[in-house]
């Protein structure tokens, strides 16, 4: 799935350079290795950065990175048509179901997904 995400322009794979390597290392001190280096490579490459979890969210903000959801993800597959509003609702279901998201915050997805059909 990755690979069509990247063959549409929607995913970019790219190395981290040095610099960006080391910053990843200093991030790494209060946050996985991984999702320091994403951090660090949406810096680098000034790009938003998909991440759910909260504590990341919050690294990366202060590191000035801007952050979207995996739910502000699929808001805007369903914006660009790559999904429709069934699969839409179903993926927002189904996903909060795996992770820890209100129920508030699943309805304002739902509305908002109304006014865009």
């Amino acid at each position: 799935m990755i690979e069509t995400f990247e063959k549409d322009g929607w995913v970019r794979v790219k190395p981290l350079g040095p610099t960006w390597s080391r910053m990843a290392l200093a991030v790494a001190k209060t946050l996985g290795l991984g999702e320091a280096q994403a951090i660090a490579l949406a810096k680098q490459m000034r790009s938003p950065l998909l991440i759910d979890d909260d504590h990341g969210k919050r690294i990366a903000r202060y590191y000035k990175v801007d952050t979207l959801s995996t739910l502000g993800i699929m808001l805007e597959f369903l914006r660009a048509g790559k999904i429709n509003g069934e699969e839409y609702a179903t993926n927002v279901r189904r996903f909060s179901s795996q992770a820890w998201i209100g129920a508030d915050v699943v309805e304002e997805f739902l509305k908002t997904a109304n006014m865009i059909e």
